[in-house]
């Protein structure tokens, strides 16, 4: 009996992981009756964990991207954390390009133990910015005239005529001859560019 009041000849039976009094006892003419109880334990199970994957290829969209494939378990609750604090059960997104770090481990439950807490990396790289810087077509006329024509997908263009001191303006050359126009464009999350042409008056 599990409760010593319901009795029957079957060896009881247990599932979950616990404590078990288990009573039993033996009833027979012209002998002493025994009756007596053991105590018995269902040690919880270690769960087998299939540890999540990193996503590769990920690039800087613009919108929260999922950072892994998601693992499994085979007892208790696997669970994701982007600062090995706060915990979820849904897969860990991201947004901005750059490193991170996504935690997981397996919660303790009735049944299972848990499992401590490992870790995988994941990059979102930078997305590439579309720039198109063209010189102009120009001849000496004594005025000022802008040396190229510039356009970007993302950001603002900045020149330079000298690589040190940069600016949003076009810049400007009067006097005929060559000149170098370096341009650079940069904006979080996107790949740095930076170039020059040359343009001839």
């Amino acid at each position: 009996s599990l409760d010593s009041a319901t009795w029957t000849e079957a060896v009881p039976t247990g599932t979950d992981a616990g404590k078990y009094t288990v009573y039993y006892k033996v009833e027979a003419t012209n002998y002493e009756t025994v009756l007596d109880s053991v105590e018995v334990t269902i040690g919880k199970a270690t769960p087998v964990v299939t540890p999540p994957t990193a996503i590769t290829g990920l690039t800087y969209t613009g919108s929260a991207q999922n950072l892994i494939n998601a693992g499994s378990t085979t007892g208790g609750k696997l669970v994701y954390s982007l600062d090995n604090a706060t915990w979820t059960e849904a897969v860990p997104t991201g947004t901005e390009a750059g490193k991170y770090t996504v935690y997981y481990m397996v919660e303790e439950d009735d049944n299972y133990n848990g499992v401590a807490s490992a870790s995988i990396e994941v990059t979102i790289a930078n997305a590439t910015i579309t720039v198109t810087v063209t010189a102009n077509t120009l001849t000496y006329n004594g005025s000022a005239q802008a040396l190229v024509t510039g356009t970007t997908s993302v950001g603002t263009i900045k020149y330079s005529l000298d690589s040190a001191t940069w600016t949003e303006a076009v810049p400007t050359g009067t006097d005929a001859g060559t000149y170098t126009v370096y341009y650079k464009v940069e904006a979080t999350n996107y790949e740095t560019v930076s170039d020059s042409v040359e343009v001839t008056i």
